[in-house]
């Protein structure tokens, strides 16, 4: 009986089946535009076909359009199809009702007219050399553009309004356009699918290859994603319990992004839970994007390192940006962001120099990028700074103050590959301005003062005593007995400097060490390291104590002894000064009685100078 059953069933089966086909097949047109209805009575989209209509039955009931267009309700984006499938759910077709179990959509371009804000805004390929005024123009324009309408991407956002079983779109080219027709920017989504789709907050598979491309040459931003939402269009959000992000084409190596969070639809503002990795970088924190609002991206994050991969989460205009190259500063990154952003960061390089513990506040909005609050530890040191990087016009200017507090030299000089080795701590404190378009320009354009205080600095490998010591044994017709430390020792060390003209002017040296005194002036070249420096040194009856043939008298403390610097900090440190005797002739001229001199001044000057 049972099996009688299970024949008579799949009998009815097929001939409702039949009958059905060929409903359908006598009249598409029909089912066409009770296919389209349904479309636009969820989603508010128009649906037009040109070209051909056909039906098939398997594996599926489905629809087949050719040359399809797709017009966005209040005159949004429209969207051309090369092919358009619907599928349809046979029972309710039953009772002349259309429920679309599947959707999909290959080969197709949305193009977007931008209102003349927008175009104005994207009309450029690029900020660099545009006036002032344009570049005023450009700003207000894309301010102006943010209360656009719906965008490319929105229009593919249409499905998602729908019930539907199956949704698949591959090879969509999202354009928007001026008034024209000329491509301002573009959008390539690849491949998007998703199962399930539906309104009621059940959670929906999907997964999304996006592709932007970037100059001639130049690799494409490329992102895939892998996850899972739930759309409630009652309650105007959509959330994301999970989805995993690679973007490619940023970095030299793939950003993964691991996000959560709530999209509210009504005010277009997302929070999100982030997870990121790229390289052997990690980090995690909240971002907020808000499409009408400033900042757009509003950020707090932990990380153990500093990445430029960052700018990824800064948007899609600041990542895709052609990177600079020479120094050169990356004027349309900086101008596209309008980011805030709280940062924790383990460690940041810095050239030769490893911050670590750092903590920064950031603002970038229209080019004018502000760090405040600053710190952390740096050689042993801590350090603290604000600065302002103002790109808005052309040059950019540097603003920039701070402090380093006891800074361990060794540590700072070995990782500058210094020639010099040191030993002991020091303290900065800067106020610096610049202007410029590149690094070069940046330093050379450096003005404002800069200064030095230390504490038990110790120079290695250089015994400024002995080479004292000896002046005076030949001065004494002696010689030393006793041995020298190798290094010197400083008591106090501290220098004010002055930049400016591409130069760092030694405007006052002050140093001491047992029987010497030392003060000068000098120029570091910053951009070469060539360096000039006239230091006087002052000796003391102190200096005796180090060898009984380095006595000092009132002869000697009465006279000033220049050493003159130059070289370059590349070089050896044993060949960058040496004694004028010249000058402490003069000097001890002027110090002693002349007829006085005219007698012993052959007999001590030559035992000073012509052993030298």
């Amino acid at each position: 009986m049972a099996r009688s059953l299970r024949f008579l069933f799949i009998i009815v089966v097929v001939l409702a089946l039949i009958a059905i086909a060929g409903y359908l097949l006598i009249d598409r047109e029909h089912l066409l535009a009770i296919a389209s209805d349904r479309l636009e009575a969820e989603t508010g989209a128009r649906l037009t076909v040109r070209g051909d209509v056909s039906l098939t039955l398997f594996p599926r009931l489905s629809l087949a359009l050719g040359d399809a267009t797709l017009q966005a309700p209040d005159g949004g984006p429209e969207l051309r199809a090369g092919s358009l499938g619907i599928g349809l759910a046979v029972m309710p077709l039953l009772s002349g009702r259309a429920e679309i179990d599947r959707l999909y959509l290959e080969n197709a371009e949305v193009t977007t007219v931008a209102d003349p804000a927008t175009a104005r805004a994207a009309a450029a390929d690029t900020t660099v050399g545009l006036s002032d005024a344009e570049l005023d123009a450009f700003y207000a324009a894309r301010r102006s553009a943010r209360k656009a309408g719906a965008s490319g991407i929105e229009v593919l956002a249409l499905p998602l309004a729908l019930d539907v079983g199956e949704l698949s779109l591959r090879n969509i080219r999202l354009r928007t356009v001026d008034a024209a027709g000329n491509t301002l920017s573009e959008v390539q989504l690849k491949r998007f699918s998703a199962r399930g789709v539906n309104t009621a907050g059940r959670e929906t598979p999907l997964q999304l290859l996006l592709s932007i491309p970037r100059g001639t040459g130049e690799a494409p931003l490329e992102l895939i994603a892998d996850g899972r939402l739930r759309t409630d269009l009652n309650a105007g959000r959509v959330s994301l319990p999970a989805l995993s992000v690679t973007v490619s084409g940023a970095t030299a190596e793939p950003l993964q992004l691991e996000l959560s969070g709530e999209v509210n639809l009504n005010r277009s503002v997302g929070d999100f839970e982030v997870d990121f990795a790229v390289a052997d970088t990690q980090g995690q924190g909240t971002v907020r994007y808000a499409q009408y609002e400033s900042p757009r991206i509003d950020a707090t994050l932990d990380l153990n390192r500093f990445t430029p991969a960052l700018l990824v989460l800064a948007g899609p205009d600041a990542a895709a940006a052609e990177p600079a190259s020479d120094g050169r500063l990356p004027y349309d990154t900086l101008r596209s962001l309008d980011t805030a952003a709280r940062l924790t960061i383990d460690e940041v390089q810095l050239g030769p120099h490893r911050l670590t513990a750092v903590r920064a506040t950031l603002r970038a909005m229209e080019g004018n990028v502000a760090l405040s609050g600053v710190s952390g530890a740096l050689h042993g040191g801590t350090i603290g700074l604000e600065a302002t990087l103002n790109a808005r016009y052309a040059p950019a200017t540097l603003e920039a103050r701070g402090a380093v507090s006891a800074l361990a030299l060794g540590s700072a000089l070995e990782a500058l590959e210094s020639p010099v080795a040191a030993s002991g701590t020091a303290s900065l404190t800067w106020d610096v301005n610049s202007r410029g378009d590149d690094s070069e320009a940046l330093l050379r354009a450096l003005t404002g003062p800069v200064t030095l205080r230390t504490d038990a600095v110790t120079v290695k490998n250089i015994s400024v005593q002995r080479d004292f010591c000896r002046m005076v044994a030949l001065a004494n017709g002696d010689q030393l007995t006793e041995p020298f430390p190798a290094d010197t020792a400083f008591e106090m060390l501290e220098a004010d400097l002055t930049l400016g003209g591409g130069q760092a002017r030694l405007e006052r040296l002050a140093a001491t060490l047992p029987g010497i005194a030392l003060g000068g002036r000098g120029n570091l070249a910053l951009l070469d390291g060539d360096f000039t420096a006239t230091l006087g040194g002052r000796l003391q009856p102190a200096l005796g104590e180090l060898d009984p043939a380095c006595a000092v008298d009132e002869r000697l403390t009465a006279l000033t002894f220049p050493v003159v610097c130059e070289g370059n900090l590349s070089g050896k440190p044993k060949d960058w000064c040496a004694l004028d005797t010249e000058a402490v002739i003069s000097d001890a001229l002027k110090n002693e009685a002349r007829e006085k001199l005219q007698k012993k001044a052959g007999k001590l000057l030559n035992r000073l100078f012509d052993n030298n």
